[in-house]
């Protein structure tokens, strides 16, 4: 998904993201002023990969190149990202939740959020309980809500999309073709998307 800057982008981000090359380029008021999640272990190779299945090696080479520019850059906090959007000190970035940027949209700050069509995809929510919890009982009622309608009405609002109903208001139900963030798969791919991304880790 892509949080981005209204008046640096009043028409919204593109929805294909393997076309970002040509948007860039049709629009120099936010070169230098793209922002893309970060390769690594912590979820962004997994993403990285769903977008290289769709976009191809080349694309993520074009990306490369575009961050040795400086036409874009890779960020690792999404909270400092999103602070940059809203003072237009960044026009836009992915891969992010429509959460991230609820604090700013509420106090008015020119922020929304556009999703990404090709290729859909996101990370699930996990439910754990301890079996050591203090109370257990009340764990598993608060469990049992989140997963009815009323608890995914709650945490939905307009911020997070539902597995399981498609009558809730600003909720809409996952795209068909979604893909979820695979860890395992990230990290089987990781060092090629460095390679193509001209991207070396910093030891640290």
């Amino acid at each position: 998904m892509w949080t981005y800057n209204t008046e640096l982008v009043p028409d919204g981000p593109p929805t294909d993201i393997c076309t970002l090359p040509e948007f860039i380029e049709a629009n120099p008021q936010v070169q230098g002023k793209v922002r893309l999640a970060i390769p690594g272990p912590g979820g962004g190779w997994g993403s990285w990969a769903i977008v290289r299945e769709a976009c191809g090696d080349e694309w993520l080479e074009t990306m490369g190149q575009l961050r040795s520019e400086g036409v874009l850059e890779f960020y690792e906090s999404i909270a400092t990202t999103i602070q940059e959007v809203g003072a237009g000190a960044a026009a836009m970035n992915a891969w992010g939740q429509p959460a991230h940027s609820l604090e700013l949209r509420d106090a008015g700050a020119p922020v929304d959020f556009a999703y990404i069509e090709n290729p859909s995809w996101g990370v699930t929510h996990y439910v754990g309980l301890s079996s050591a919890a203090a109370n257990p009982n009340a764990a598993l009622v608060f469990a049992n809500f989140l997963f009815s309608k009323e608890g995914n009405e709650a945490s939905c609002s307009g911020v997070y999309v539902s597995m399981i109903y498609d009558d809730i208001p600003d909720c809409p139900m996952i795209p068909d073709d979604l893909q979820v963030e695979d860890t395992e798969r990230g990290l089987a791919e990781g060092e090629e998307i460095d390679a193509l991304l001209q991207f070396v880790p910093e030891e640290g």
